[in-house]
């Protein structure tokens, strides 16, 4: 299961940790450089391998994460089936 955190509660409305299944995977933030430009949003994956990018929106972000963590899941089962680390 797939939930969100605010990263600083009380303090930054537009940055949030990310968890799957109860273990911080990454987070999605407003990148306020960018402003008053539309919404930018960058994202980060905290397992191995990092990886981030960055989306017009939250929910964008979150879809991105999200696809960069299952991929590299896929990978990985990829990877061991061969023999492989």
């Amino acid at each position: 299961m797939w939930t969100r955190r605010r990263s600083f509660p009380g303090e930054v409305e537009n940055d949030w940790c990310v968890y799957r299944d109860g273990q911080l995977v990454g987070r999605v933030y407003m990148l306020t450089r960018y402003l008053p430009r539309s919404e930018v949003w960058g994202w980060f994956k905290q397992v191995p391998p990092g990886t981030s990018g960055d989306a017009e929106t939250l929910d964008e972000a979150l879809n991105a994460l999200r696809d960069a963590i299952l991929a590299a899941d896929e990978e990985k089962a990829r990877r061991l089936g061969q023999g492989l680390r």
